[in-house]
């Protein structure tokens, strides 16, 4: 329509004179809504649900090329040693805060408990934890030996 409009230069003058174009738009609405009330209703829902949607994929690409692992770790089986990386993801979450960031600390009491143990996957873990948050401050203590 408006190219119609626009290819005249008089029709154009006095189209623009009288607002036209705006005039043509709003009656098509108009009897859009009063022929069919509910395609206003369900063309702004899709329209909202469409939009909410393409938020979220735009943030998910943002997301996986702004972390270098969240790609591998989603694809990977979700065993001990790929879920032992999420302490990276919670670092690279709060490294992305505002300023002023918070902060965080993890206190870890009785550190007996964790090297008395058969095997060493509780060590490991806790140590690469410790390695993946650089932004945290682990506080770790123990009983202390006993004297007899």
């Amino acid at each position: 329509m408006h190219e119609f409009i626009n290819r005249d230069s008089v029709l154009r003058r006095v189209a623009r004179s009288v607002g036209l174009s705006e005039q043509i738009s709003a009656t098509l609405a108009d009897m859009v809504g009063a022929a069919l009330p509910g395609v206003a209703k369900a063309t702004q829902v899709v329209g909202g649900l469409l939009y909410g949607q393409a938020k979220k994929a735009v943030a998910r690409h943002r997301t996986l090329s702004e972390c270098e692992i969240l790609g591998d770790l989603l694809d990977a089986d979700a065993d001990f040693e790929t879920l032992s990386y999420l302490p990276y993801l919670l670092a690279w979450e709060l490294d992305r805060l505002p300023q002023p960031r918070v902060r965080a600390m993890v206190l870890l009491d009785t550190f007996e408990e964790v090297t008395s143990r058969s095997t060493r996957d509780l060590e490991r873990w806790l140590q690469r934890s410790v390695f993946l948050m650089p932004n945290v401050l682990f506080v770790i203590t123990g009983l202390g030996l006993k004297r007899s």
